[in-house]
């Protein structure tokens, strides 16, 4: 219960926020997939094969509830605290009750969970780890036959559960005492299911030692010290220096609520819990609890050096829970120190949730893409409820930092609008249509940056009136708009868009000469010399500083 309220407290702005990026892209897919296709390379993205927790969950979600955030949102909620809850009760076996209420409550501040609950995709992480933990607690019972199960399901949901048999012969060794030939004995079958997921996985080679590792390894990145420490201190919320971008006092104000209430429930779980002495081997040091923490943490964090995976604080939640379970055997036995740290942690997280970060794991990069995503929605439904099939959308002014533009951008339009056809793209991307295509309009949005609101730049015949009385940069936009049409070579549209604006600035000398440049690439050379004159005759007018 503790959790579940920190949880709402804490992430309740998650169900005001829409689908981010990859949700689009993935609910494209699964909107025309059949259900046996789920699980086949047939459409795969981004060369990870995640069928459980990318697939299956998107695809049942959509068809129950359609393309709707909210059930999205609590669906990951509600996996967020059964990874918790597991986590909570996996820990009370190895440390006992103490120690799993400090791991379980130090484990919740985690920023991580902020990027991982703020867009649908990050479900993929919460299934792999709920699966990752079920798999240790049947390892632990050595329920063979529920530790396989969880441990494909996990394979199934995100690769880095590949670590996970490393973590149980440790477990073996470390707290069951087992020799290391008869722990390799027990761990074995799980062995044998990573082998075969691997050499099954359609895209595991390519990317682990294909063109993509080259690629990454070739663009530099954190090197491996940098990787470790910042792992390390993303375990205390320290990843990134907090600087908050509200203050720190506006940041704790807003944070209070969900930290006084796990610091007190903390508190009170401490005072109510009974030592209880850890499950360990009859060969097991008292320091084997907290040395096989420390082993998970460690083994848990190796796919983070891996060249074609790079840094994400999401990244590091499996190795993050193995250290918290760490420090909670240190802090067991010092309840007020213990309470001290995880209120420490708690505060650290909303200052850092607040502090400016375009790093994709950050949930103020979640949340400030949702903003410009939601508004982007909002203003074209408002303005457009529906788009003819075969629509182009161009967009430009986009902010830094909101993925508007990227692979997902295609597959938003159809999300928003059930239609296959439609398109979305950036102005410098624009070409004109060629002759096999199918015909449809072409739409174009600038974002005013002043009011954060999506401006239509109406292409061709337009009330120029009420264009320019909405709109105080309407000059300035179908400029650049005709700038963006002549440099794809659609020199007929760009005219188009500068013939009007000759109309409504007759004096401007640019405009005529404008135009000439685009009648001459059309052939017509007369209009494109009488433009030329025009434009002679206007600007030695100014020079002269005459009127025509």
């Amino acid at each position: 219960m503790l959790l579940a309220a920190y949880g709402a407290l804490r992430f309740r702005f998650v169900f005001g926020l829409p689908f981010l990026n990859d949700d689009y892209t993935i609910l494209d897919k699964v909107g025309r997939a059949s259900f046996a296709s789920l699980w086949t390379a047939e459409h795969p993205l981004w060369g990870w094969y995640r069928p459980w927790s990318r697939e299956l969950h998107f695809w049942t979600l959509s068809r129950l509830f359609g393309p709707s955030e909210l059930p999205f949102h609590a669906a990951s909620l509600v996996l967020w605290l059964s990874v918790l809850t597991v986590y909570f009760a996996l820990v009370r076996r190895i440390l006992g009750a103490p120690a799993a209420t400090i791991a379980a409550a130090g484990a919740a501040t985690l920023t991580a969970w902020g990027g991982v609950l703020s867009w649908a995709a990050g479900v993929q992480e919460l299934w792999m780890l709920l699966f990752a933990l079920l798999f240790l607690h049947a390892a632990a019972r050595r329920d063979a036959a529920l530790s396989l199960l969880a441990l494909a399901l996990a394979l199934l949901s995100k690769e880095t559960a590949a670590v996970l048999p490393a973590i149980a012969f440790l477990y073996c060794v470390v707290l069951d005492g087992d020799r290391p030939r008869s722990a390799l004995r027990r761990v074995a079958p799980q062995l044998v299911v990573v082998a075969s997921w691997a050499a099954l996985h359609p895209f595991l080679r390519a990317r682990l030692a294909g063109h993509v590792a080259e690629r990454a390894a070739a663009s530099g990145g954190p090197s491996p010290v940098a990787i470790a420490l910042r792992t390390m201190l993303s375990v205390v919320n320290l990843d990134r220096w907090p600087a908050p971008e509200i203050g720190w006092p506006a940041a704790l104000i807003v944070g209070l609520p969900g930290i006084a209430l796990l610091a007190a429930g903390t508190a009170w779980a401490l005072a109510r819990s009974r030592p209880a002495a850890p499950a360990a081997g009859p060969g097991a040091s008292r320091l084997a609890p907290a040395l096989f923490a420390l082993g998970w943490a460690t083994l848990g964090a190796l796919p983070l050096f891996m060249p074609s995976v790079g840094w994400l604080s999401y990244y590091a939640l499996l190795s993050a829970l193995g250290a918290w379970a760490a420090l909670a055997a240190g802090l067991a036995r010092r309840p007020a120190l213990a309470i001290f740290a995880v209120t420490i942690v708690a505060a650290l997280q909303p200052a850092h949730a607040a502090t400016p970060s375009y790093e994709w794991g950050s949930d103020y990069f979640q949340r400030r893409a949702a903003f410009f995503v939601g508004r982007l929605k909002q203003d074209l439904r408002l303005r457009h409820p529906e788009f003819p099939s075969h629509s182009r959308l161009y967009f430009v002014g986009v902010p830094n930092g909101t993925g508007i533009g990227e692979p997902w951008f295609n597959p938003a339009f159809r999300v928003w609008y059930r239609d296959s056809t439609l398109t979305g793209d950036l102005y410098r991307r624009y070409v004109p249509r060629g002759a096999g295509e199918p015909r449809g309009r072409d739409y174009f949005f600038r974002c005013d940056d002043s009011a954060f609101v999506w401006v239509e730049v109406v292409r061709g015949p337009e009330d120029v009136e009420r264009e320019r009385r909405a709109n105080a940069r309407w000059e300035s936009d179908h400029r650049d708009l005709a700038l963006a049409l002549g440099s794809a070579g659609d020199w007929r549209g760009a005219a188009e868009e500068i013939e009007k604006l000759v109309l409504v600035f007759p004096e401007d000398p640019q405009y005529p000469l404008g135009l000439s440049l685009c009648l001459g690439n059309l052939g017509d050379t007369l209009g494109m010399r009488r433009n030329a004159r025009i434009a002679d005759s206007l600007s030695a007018a100014r020079r002269a500083g005459a009127k025509p």
